[in-house]
């Protein structure tokens, strides 16, 4: 960490070599706000020649959970137009600093969507949700966003500008660099812009909210529904305070099912024989509107997060022993996201034996990835801690 003085003489030297360059000292912390891909390389190979450690950020949502020993931020916050919408070819470019509630709501004008859900995380950028390979509530259905993405533009650390795919699937050949960028975490350079291919909205949804006594019924009611051909996008289950329902059942499981609306309307009549539905929100604003409610309220909560992710075979073979062990040591705030195989557990309190659990389902880094990090970034100016990032630099 560079102390406060060091930080404006920093400022001053940054100035001077890249003037049209925009910056600030916050809180103790110099934020660089680029403007373009060439301010960006710039900086980049400043920060290189100089070995100067900078942390990228967007909307900064997962930002303080991956900072790495440094307090030079360089945002993509001005970095956040669309570029082109191309209707025909349902493909759409961007730059990596916009919200992806703004693409999204952007995107509806024209019936299309960029299938990775803004309700649980509204401000993330693009180039976050890349970082990290997002999916969102819908993940079960549409996948995660690397499912999506045609091209790349990024700044690789040593500040040149690379261009990876393009703007078809034929652009991919050989091995696939783009994807392979995506989940990097921000440590293999900065993502600038975007390519993806897009799809059609869907016509109807509807919410199906069924009570239970804990998350390990929520689990077996799940099971059930996933064993049935539903149209179902998404599967949560949380404590009912978050819905504002009055009941005498602690927990509650939700279901969205989408389609056309003679699929939904029919599965929804189906659904309803094997599940106790206890209400019912129908149409696709409306399903929209509602969880992105519940989940504002979510994130209201002043508690200490942890997140377990794993496919849902898992989930549902091995998750009741975890859950059963949280209940015993009076964790109530359990949330379950069954399409993407996550448990998130908020709590007031840090959990020793919860985080060492989750550091053991860490995966370590492959080859591939330490070799390219080391060219890529043999400075290391990248100063995110990426999961596998730890142990790569280590080797």
């Amino acid at each position: 960490m560079i102390c406060l003085h060091d930080l404006y003489t920093l400022h001053e030297e940054i100035k001077q070599e890249i003037p049209a360059l925009s910056l600030e000292i916050n809180k103790g912390e110099l934020i660089v706000y680029p403007n373009n891909n060439q301010e960006m390389a710039s900086f980049i190979k400043y920060c290189n020649e100089k070995k100067i450690q900078v942390i990228p950020a967007g909307s900064r949502t997962i930002l303080d959970n991956l900072r790495h020993g440094s307090n030079i931020i360089l945002s993509t916050a001005r970095m956040n137009r669309i570029i082109e919408l191309a209707k025909e070819d349902l493909t759409v470019t961007v730059e990596s600093g916009i919200q992806i509630k703004e693409l999204t709501v952007f995107l509806k004008q024209y019936n299309f969507i960029l299938p990775v859900s803004y309700q649980d995380k509204p401000a993330s950028t693009i180039g976050g949700l890349l970082a990290r390979d997002a999916g969102g509530l819908e993940e079960y259905n549409h996948g995660a966003i690397s499912d999506y993405v045609l091209g790349l533009e990024f700044v690789a650390p040593t500040g040149e500008l690379i261009k990876t795919g393009g703007k078809t699937v034929k652009n991919v050949s050989g091995y696939d660099f783009t994807r392979f960028f995506v989940r990097s975490w921000g440590s293999l350079g900065i993502i600038t812009k975007a390519t993806f291919k897009l799809k059609p909205v869907a016509e109807e949804k509807c919410l199906l909210i069924s009570l239970c006594k804990n998350p390990i019924e929520a689990l077996e009611i799940m099971e059930k529904v996933f064993r049935q051909k539903f149209s179902a996008v998404t599967f949560l289950g949380m404590p009912t305070d978050y819905l504002g329902i009055s009941s005498g059942e602690p927990y509650v499981v939700l279901f969205v099912l989408a389609g056309s609306k003679m699929v939904v309307t029919k599965q929804t009549e189906d659904l309803s024989k094997i599940l106790k539905v206890d209400k019912q929100v129908a149409g696709r604003d409306e399903v929209d509107k509602s969880i992105e409610k519940i989940y504002a309220a979510l994130r209201s909560l002043q508690l200490i997060d942890y997140s377990l992710q794993m496919d849902r075979k898992w989930l549902f073979t091995q998750a009741a022993k975890l859950l059963s062990s949280l209940d015993n040591q009076g964790v109530k705030h359990i949330f379950i996201d069954a399409g993407r195989g996550q448990i998130e557990i908020k709590s007031k309190q840090h959990l020793p034996e919860l985080a060492d659990y989750l550091k053991q389902t860490m995966t370590a880094p492959d080859i591939l990835y330490t070799k390219l990090k080391k060219s890529l970034d043999p400075n290391h100016i990248m100063a995110v801690e990426n999961p596998w990032l730890a142990e790569v630099n280590k080797i």
